[in-house]
């Protein structure tokens, strides 16, 4: 059995994980039977109503069904494969994306956690957004990933030396020498749940069996 670890947010689609995507993935992996742990960041977003606010690792345990771990408990060592969800939070909150632009730095526990994956030459799946942060980690090696057919994201891509093809919601894009599986789920103006979970569904197949 694969043991693959999943990186959430909290959930939402401006503070953290989209809730279709992590789901998806969520039903693909068990799906195939593999044992999943979920990992989350524990900071707080203030709630809508300005009343106080809400911690992140608290709230991804409504997608894992109470099972989400503080990120710096997760070894790479004792895992197959990695799948980060999407949703625009993610770049929002674990990364400087929105403020610094082109010198962007992504959150230092995210960026130690995906290159120690890519070290140890283990499969990593993207969603959505998420695609950007892992090639930006890994741009030395110029990945190849996919943000869609659609996204104002695509063109600032070459100056990262991140490579790009488009790509459909059902279908996904693999980087089989950088071990990046990408799908653009929602980045795709007008993508459907269905076409969402038929791309991240497929994605998800060959990552376990690339594990």
């Amino acid at each position: 059995m694969k043991k693959i670890a999943v990186i959430l947010l909290s959930p939402g689609h401006k503070d953290g994980s989209e809730i279709t995507e992590a789901a998806c993935a969520r039903i693909a992996l068990s799906e195939l039977k593999a044992e999943v742990s979920y990992f989350s960041f524990d900071v707080n977003f203030p709630t809508d109503d300005g009343l106080g606010a809400r911690n992140a690792l608290v709230e991804s345990q409504r997608i894992s069904r109470g099972e989400s771990l503080p990120i710096n408990e997760l070894n790479p060592e004792i895992y197959d494969a990695l799948v980060l969800p999407g949703g625009s939070g993610m770049l929002k909150n674990l990364s400087t994306w929105l403020v610094d632009k082109e010198k962007f730095e992504i959150h230092s526990a995210l960026q130690n956690v995906i290159l120690k994956f890519y070290q140890q030459s283990k499969p990593i799946g993207a969603i959505c957004i998420s695609p950007f942060l892992v090639a930006h980690v890994l741009k030395n090696h110029k990945p190849l990933i996919t943000l869609g057919q659609s996204s104002e994201l695509i063109s600032t891509l070459s100056q990262f030396d991140i490579q790009h093809e488009a790509c459909p919601s059902e279908d996904y894009i693999t980087d089989r020498d950088c071990k990046v599986l990408s799908t653009p789920a929602y980045m795709n103006d007008h993508a459907t749940p269905f076409e969402v979970y038929t791309g991240i569904r497929l994605m998800i197949k060959e990552l376990v069996e690339m594990a």
